[in-house]
């Protein structure tokens, strides 16, 4: 788990913008296993120190690492163009997609559960081609047959 207590914004540290903003966020197995490695190798051992600090040992800049470091990944995939936003509303679909509690999912992104869904989660094509069909089976909807109305 990480227990986040702030934010980094503008390469400041502050507090988050909402109250559901601090929160303790689950870490899957193999990060946390990850993440336990890096620290034995960090410069900083202290445990208030940051776990991802920049060359310098400061507050490390998302749109430099971004583009440092993801870009050029995400590029030889054909993704070049693949923001934060577009990889926080990919986790949020994806999630949904798989049956993920959409207030375990909202929790763990600090956002009330309505962000979540209304703002984040999107359904690929498949899925709403999938939602149509089943109700239309459940309907088990006929053709309208036009009749003339005479008096």
């Amino acid at each position: 788990m990480v227990n986040i207590l702030e934010r980094v914004y503008r390469r400041l540290p502050s507090d988050p913008k909402t109250q559901r903003g601090k929160r303790v966020a689950a870490v899957p197995p193999d990060l946390a296993g990850d993440i336990d490695q890096w620290r034995e190798v960090a410069i900083d051992l202290n445990p208030e120190s940051l776990v991802f600090p920049s060359e310098r040992g400061t507050v490390l800049s998302r749109d430099n690492f971004l583009r440092r470091n993801i870009h050029s990944k995400l590029e030889q995939v054909g993704l070049g163009w693949v923001n934060f936003q577009v990889l926080r509303r990919t986790q949020a679909s994806l999630g949904h997609k798989e049956g993920v509690d959409p207030k375990a999912a909202a929790d763990q992104r600090g956002h009330a559960i309505g962000v979540a869904i209304d703002t984040y989660t999107m359904t690929d094509l498949e899925t709403r081609r999938q939602a149509v069909t089943t109700l239309e089976e459940a309907l088990q909807i006929e053709p309208i047959r036009v009749f003339e109305v005479t008096r």
